[in-house]
């Protein structure tokens, strides 16, 4: 009988946790969506340094070293970084032979070049 007592109070504590939990969901839930995402000044901020950055590149053939791979188009993202260079991951630009940038809202490309690489 004392150990039907003490699972019946563990099944109360946990329910009680459970509850608990239900709650604190919810209330985290609702304070997310009640300020929405277009009136932050900050998402707004990293919205306007992160490009968007288009390649065309020629991979070489490596079992024919003498002939390159069709030109191949792709994109990436990147973070505009001091002195107005764009921080990339080098697989994004490998290989390249013509880079484009552009800026969210901004229909016009701007032209770039890689100065520095790191595989």
């Amino acid at each position: 009988m004392n150990m039907t007592v003490k699972t019946q109070s563990n099944i109360n504590v946990i329910h009680v946790l459970i509850i608990f939990l239900f709650i604190l969901c919810f209330f985290v839930f609702t304070s997310c969506i009640s300020t929405p995402f277009h009136q932050s000044d900050s998402i707004n901020t990293i919205r306007s340094g992160v490009v968007k950055i288009f390649t065309t590149s020629v991979r070489p053939l490596h079992y024919i070293p003498w002939k390159m791979d069709n030109n191949e188009s792709s994109t990436g993202s990147g973070a505009i970084i001091e002195g107005n260079m764009i921080l990339t991951n080098a697989h994004v630009v490998s290989d390249s032979t013509y880079i484009e940038v552009q800026k969210e809202n901004d229909p016009k490309k701007y032209k770039a070049k890689v100065l520095y690489i790191g595989h």
